[in-house]
């Protein structure tokens, strides 16, 4: 959903845990389905409001879920804050997920957090609440898998409950059985499109977490400087947003740091964060070696 020029907007982070179920591994497999599910549980705060809660990314860490929520409108916010604090959040993404997974009990653990902390403590201080979220505006489109997984599901009948599962099935047993190779580059490869890089032709394609963990490993005291090219062209990357990544990972080290920086291009840009314009931020800076090291690399991350 667009919002308008005068449209309240903002965004939350939303941490689900389970004890029983390893969700990150689950949402690995089934990508499809529990993001259905979580988009449903979520909209029901809406009571009604089509697409004024939406869910930009979903992160996997080690434990958890993390959800980049998107709120247009103040009344939505507010609604959703209210069915939080009252736990019907929590009872309805439990219950969505339980049918998803065919098990009799689920118990979920959520947090709701903000770039400066937690908001959890604060539910009672709504205008508080409402003003934190307010200005963590959203700093990212909507993730291009889980946009793709929307075009899919509004193709279907949404009357007919039987298509919608037979096509979340479908979705999640062809995520499965592809091939990690194929499964991680399904609908990323930029057809035709080529570059040329100290006499030779690439294809040009998407960055991937080896290109990034590669870059993060060999780029050292120089991530501020490619983080600044890339600005030039990515909006996300402005020289706020790089110190800031400075600070916030200072104590995690230049490894941390220079991982955030294309984490952040990669989240901003989606598809458009492609091999081409970090060879040519890292070209601007003197940086072959590395340009020619990521380029050498193979879609499983060796050379």
């Amino acid at each position: 959903m667009a919002a308008g020029p005068s449209m309240w907007v903002g965004s939350v982070y939303l941490y689900i845990k389970s004890d029983t179920v390893p969700l990150p591994g689950k949402y690995t497999h089934q990508k499809a389905l529990i993001y259905e599910a979580l988009r449903s549980a979520i909209s029901e705060s809406t009571r009604g409001c089509r697409d004024s809660i939406e869910i930009l990314k979903i992160h996997s860490s080690d434990q958890q879920l993390i959800l980049y929520l998107k709120f247009c409108g103040l009344e939505p916010c507010q609604r959703f804050l209210k069915d939080y604090k009252e736990c019907k959040v929590q009872m309805q993404i439990q219950n969505k997920l339980k049918n998803c997974f065919s098990v009799e009990g689920l118990p979920i653990f959520t947090e709701l957090k903000i770039d400066t902390g937690e908001i959890d403590s604060l539910l009672e201080k709504e205008e508080q609440c409402l003003k934190y979220i307010s200005q963590m505006k959203p700093t990212i489109q909507k993730d291009d898998e889980l946009a793709e997984i929307d075009e899919r599901l509004k193709s279907i009948k949404l009357d007919s409950p039987s298509a919608l599962d037979s096509e979340l099935s479908l979705q999640n047993s062809c995520q499965c059985s592809l091939p990690l190779s194929l499964h991680s580059n399904r609908s990323y490869h930029i057809e035709g499109s080529t570059f040329h890089f100290q006499g030779e032709e690439f294809v040009d394609r998407p960055l991937t977490s080896a290109h990034i963990q590669h870059f993060a490993k060999s780029v050292g005291k120089n991530w501020k400087p490619v983080g600044r090219s890339l600005g030039k062209t990515c909006r996300a990357l402005n020289d706020t947003a790089i110190e800031n990544l400075a600070y916030e990972f200072d104590r995690d080290g230049r490894y941390e740091q220079a991982y955030q920086l294309l984490r952040l291009f990669k989240d901003s840009e989606g598809k458009k964060a492609t091999v081409q314009r970090l060879v040519q931020a890292l070209e601007e800076n003197g940086l072959n070696s590395i340009a020619l090291d990521l380029l050498s690399l193979n879609e499983n991350g060796l050379k």
